[in-house]
């Protein structure tokens, strides 16, 4: 009897035993490896979806893993570059600085002219569109309002090397920069409907004889190479930003990246 006891009593143990490790593992499992954060600030505590309403909102992932943290560092300081064609003094240190600056700013010029009406806005999101053992991939949007006829927007894309945490630039990515302004201008003609006797110019676009810039703004999914030209970069305001897709595998040995 003593036996039976003790060989239940040690079964049992085994078995609360099991099913704790299984559960703290299951909790380690289900932990989000990427975290949206928000920073939200707003002047005399307006209501962001009212008329008028002066406020700075920047949405942003942040990374748990400590084998990534140093990508967080990397996408606040790529939102706080982007923030310099907004910002006209020294370029805030931190995005919580970059939202109180921007409010700040208005204050300060809504004080100088006090007859003012309009409201004022910067709204910043960024998300992950890569993640794998190789690359990340991240995309930000930016838009900001401070007055005159129209907002200012900015897409912006980065692809980081995950071995060493390198951005890459055009010459990282591209093998073959003549045959990749060809794919370009092939699959921009087919997203618009164009052919080939078609002149680019003289439908408005800012491209030379010679095709499209190059660029290196551009982003990366598991399938696609996302290639980006924001307002004024070939177009005028008025025909909006560019973004063309290409297929990577179909590009091929244009790429450096596999």
């Amino acid at each position: 009897m003593k036996h039976l006891l003790l060989f239940s009593t040690l079964l049992l143990f085994t078995m609360i035993s099991c099913q704790d490790k299984g559960a703290v593992k299951e909790v380690t499992d289900n932990k989000p490896r990427v975290l949206m954060m928000e920073v939200l600030r707003t002047s005399d505590e307006c209501n962001p979806d009212s008329a008028n309403c002066t406020y700075a909102k920047i949405v942003y992932p942040s990374f748990t893993d400590s084998t990534t943290w140093f990508l967080n560092d990397f996408i606040q300081k790529s939102i706080t570059d982007i923030a310099a064609d907004y910002v006209q003094d020294t370029l805030p240190e931190s995005i919580v600085s970059l939202a109180d600056w921007f409010v700040g700013d208005f204050e300060r010029f809504r004080n100088d002219y006090p007859e003012y009406n309009f409201g004022w806005y910067l709204d910043i999101s960024s998300e992950v569109i890569l993640d794998d053992s190789t690359y990340f991939s991240f995309r930000i949007d930016s838009e900001a309002y401070t007055g005159g006829a129209h907002p200012n927007s900015i897409v912006r894309y980065y692809i980081v090397r995950r071995s060493d945490g390198k951005p890459l630039g055009l010459h990282d990515i591209v093998a073959d920069t003549v045959r990749f302004k060809s794919s370009i201008e092939q699959a921009f003609r087919i997203d618009r409907g164009l052919d080939e006797s078609q002149s680019l110019a003289e439908m408005g676009y800012f491209i030379e004889e010679d095709g499209f810039g190059l660029t290196d703004n551009m982003g990366l999914t598991e399938s696609e190479l996302l290639v980006q030209f924001n307002p004024y970069e070939i177009a005028p305001y008025s025909l909006g930003p560019t973004t063309i897709t290409l297929n990577r595998r179909k590009l091929g040995d244009i790429l450096k990246l596999r």
